[in-house]
């Protein structure tokens, strides 16, 4: 059996070997924590373009998979944003603490999707906006079960019309 005919996309190759094939002289090296590093930016998916920060927490992929990414795209289109506008941050890949997200991003509205940084205040509730110092905070369900529980994607959506008034 031949594997010439196949190709893998870059995004799945990047989830499934998250380190170097090849070990090297660095590689023999403890290197510290990447909040210890405040040189060195923490891994986002968009540009950050509105300050808006989204975390998920997704042991499985780098971000997220094809299909919801596509409902990703599909909630960020409802409130009249893009991919370029918000910085998409996976705790599961890129643990770091509250602030150290804030200092990095500077969000004025972060979306939390059943992620939870070190240092971030529980919330009380899911789906009902909150402040926090300068920010907007949202927290809610992995997109996975909104995606498939309308039950859970009505408060969501409510939730957003209020932050984003659309």
């Amino acid at each position: 059996m031949s594997l010439k005919g196949y190709t893998l996309d870059a995004y799945l190759l990047a989830g499934m070997y998250p380190e170097p094939l090849i070990p090297n002289a660095t590689a023999a090296k403890e290197l510290p924590p990447a909040e210890e590093e405040p040189d060195k930016p923490l891994k986002a998916l968009g540009e950050n373009k509105a300050n808006i920060l989204l975390l998920i927490h997704n042991g499985e992929d780098a971000f997220l998979s094809d299909h919801l990414f596509g409902f990703l795209m599909q909630v960020l289109n409802a409130c009249k944003i893009s991919m370029p506008d918000v910085a998409l941050v996976n705790l599961a890949h890129t643990p770091a603490k509250w602030d150290t997200l804030v200092r990095e991003f500077q969000p004025k509205i972060a979306i939390l999707f059943n992620a939870l940084p070190e240092g971030m205040p529980a919330p009380d509730m899911k789906n009902r906006p909150f402040q926090h110092a300068a920010c907007r905070l949202l927290y809610t369900d992995e997109l996975d079960a909104l995606e498939k529980d309308k039950a859970l994607k009505i408060p969501f959506w409510t939730a957003l019309r209020e932050m984003f008034d659309v």
